[in-house]
């Protein structure tokens, strides 16, 4: 028996929502859970435990970018859909994202050394394996945050301006710059370029994802227990698929997100990640 102080607690078992399938068996799975609600903020739809408090992340990058345009720095410093896309990513570090990002700072009369966001190498291996072929450590600008960081400085060297239309412009310098968001190969760069507008999205560690469906109103969370990015990317492309209205062309290219293939090291599919058939 628990002693008279314990507190029982109730636990919400969220569901299984990807499994990994090796040949023909389940080789992993994992639960996650979902909250899809409306303009209004009414949930329309729930899968799992979503009261359990979450770290957001870098999911909500744009709603951080949000001060940015609303204080008027990302018009009067005249920064491009390209730029302010890139205030709301988790970059790859590529030289374009790099090159971007030291533009930014070079407008604002800064340098790299003011970013206080720190250095790791870029997360697209080219560009990692470049530098280190070179020589080169990483800087703060080759950081996944730092154009975040070079908008939030954007938004310090600047005072008070109108606030008007602001979610308008960080939504369309999102849709128009996919690239921005995270870069080759990346989730939410490709997915974005498939929906074509349909849909807005930003990714966050440990398995968060959000994602807005401008045509219904509807805005999505999602969150995988065990963190895992393979599954969060599987999930929210399935919700994808459901909810964006995408045309034929678009559901189509999407099957490689939905059900991507497991390779290994020669080279050779030898399984797919892929919802799993009770969600």
């Amino acid at each position: 028996m628990p002693p008279e102080s314990a507190t029982a607690v109730h636990v919400v078992a969220s569901p299984i929502l990807v499994e990994v399938r090796r040949g023909a068996m389940v080789e992993s799975r994992h639960r996650g859970a979902i909250a899809i609600v409306d303009l209004a903020g009414r949930v329309v739809e729930v899968h799992g435990d979503i009261d359990s408090p979450v770290y957001p992340r870098s999911a909500i990058k744009p709603l951080q970018a949000i001060p940015l345009v609303e204080s008027g720095a990302a018009e009067a410093f005249g920064l491009s859909d390209a730029e302010l896309a890139l205030a709301c990513a988790s970059h790859g570090g590529e030289p374009r994202h790099v090159e971007t990002v030291a533009g930014v700072l070079a407008r604002l009369g800064l340098s790299e050394d003011d970013l206080e966001c720190g250095a790791h190498f870029p997360m697209h291996a080219p560009s990692a394996n470049a530098l280190i072929r070179a020589g080169r450590a990483p800087g703060p600008l080759h950081n996944n945050c730092s154009g975040k960081h070079a908008g939030m400085l954007a938004a310090c060297c600047h005072f008070g301006e109108p606030i008007t239309g602001y979610i308008r412009r960080i939504a369309a310098a999102m849709l128009a710059e996919p690239f921005m968001l995270a870069g080759s190969g990346r989730f939410c760069t490709r997915a974005t370029e498939i929906a074509g507008g349909k849909a807005i999205l930003k990714t966050g560690a440990e398995g968060v994802y959000m994602a807005a469906i401008p045509a219904k109103g509807f805005g999505i969370a999602l969150k995988i227990e065990d963190g895992a990015a393979r599954a969060a990317e599987v999930a929210l492309a399935k919700l994808l698929a459901r909810f964006a209205d995408l045309d034929r062309l678009q559901r189509a290219a999407l099957r490689e997100l939905i059900e991507p293939a497991v390779v290994n090291a020669a080279g050779l599919t030898v399984g797919a990640i892929l919802p799993a058939p009770t969600w």
